[in-house]
């Protein structure tokens, strides 16, 4: 599912994409959460946009796990470490999670503000395993 933010306009180039994702965390008590994303304008990339990251479950827009960057080739990778826990934490069971988003930021650049007056943000299957 996609869906076109700003502008009024149901006509959107550019467009984030993701990726389903399945991380196993090997019995350790917390692991990584690694994601990526990938912005294209017409099918070509597009850099210098600040991506969003977000995990959870539907129909939650999920929790903001960080945000990046888009590179030279459009692509945008999140890491933070000793994110997922293996047991609840604060009332968290990062085991029930089943999707994530990846969104453009309304905290843009002046270069990427332009560029993110209309984009279709992605999201995907996720799963934990510990």
């Amino acid at each position: 599912m996609t869906a076109c933010t700003g502008g009024g306009s149901d006509t959107c180039d550019t467009t984030v994409t993701v990726e389903p994702v399945v991380i196993r965390g090997g019995g350790a008590p917390a692991t990584a959460l690694d994601l990526q994303a990938r912005a294209t304008d017409g099918g070509k990339p597009v850099a210098g946009l600040v991506l969003e990251f977000r995990v959870g479950w539907p129909p939650d827009s999920g929790a903001l796990a960080g945000s990046a960057d888009t590179d030279a080739e459009g692509v945008a990778r999140l890491h933070v470490a000793d994110y997922l826990r293996a047991t609840p934490t604060q009332g968290v069971d990062f085991t029930k999670m089943t999707r994530y988003q990846a969104e453009v930021s309304l905290f843009q650049t002046s270069e990427g503000v332009g560029k993110s007056v209309c984009v279709r943000n992605g999201q995907a299957p996720f799963r934990y395993e510990p």
